[in-house]
């Protein structure tokens, strides 16, 4: 982690609780109080948080038609909503990121399918 931040580059995180440098970024929030969430909060402190953005896993969960009506399946996230960064050209690479997702398809004996991943660039921080 600690060469991931001293490279200085754009970063995102694909986890279901935000990182501290992302949580600094947001308006209001008082990120220090938040340390104590963290099982090694250090971890984070090289981050700039400029350099860092949120990609929220969204899983997918059904209730299979053969099971009971108890039963729900989840299975891994395949969609990811992204916060844009403080920096344009930062951004162009996640909306860079997100075209070539949408545009890239796998071959099959039926012809070409598009993947079931999606990322979506969203303009709120």
């Amino acid at each position: 982690m600690a060469r991931v931040a001293a490279a200085g580059v754009p970063c995102m995180s694909i986890m279901n609780m935000p990182p501290l440098p992302y949580l600094k970024r947001l308006p209001g929030v008082d990120a220090a109080r938040l340390r104590h969430c963290y099982a090694d909060p250090a971890v984070w402190d090289a981050f700039d948080p400029a350099l860092m953005t949120l990609a929220s896993p969204d899983p997918q969960a059904f209730r299979p038609p053969e099971e009971p009506v108890n039963v729900l399946q989840v299975s891994l996230p395949t969609n990811f909503k992204v916060a844009r960064f403080q920096d344009a050209a930062h951004t162009a690479i996640l909306r860079e990121l997100e075209a070539g997702i949408d545009a890239v398809r796998f071959p099959t004996p039926e012809g070409p399918v598009e993947l079931p991943v999606k990322l979506k660039v969203h303009d709120s921080v």
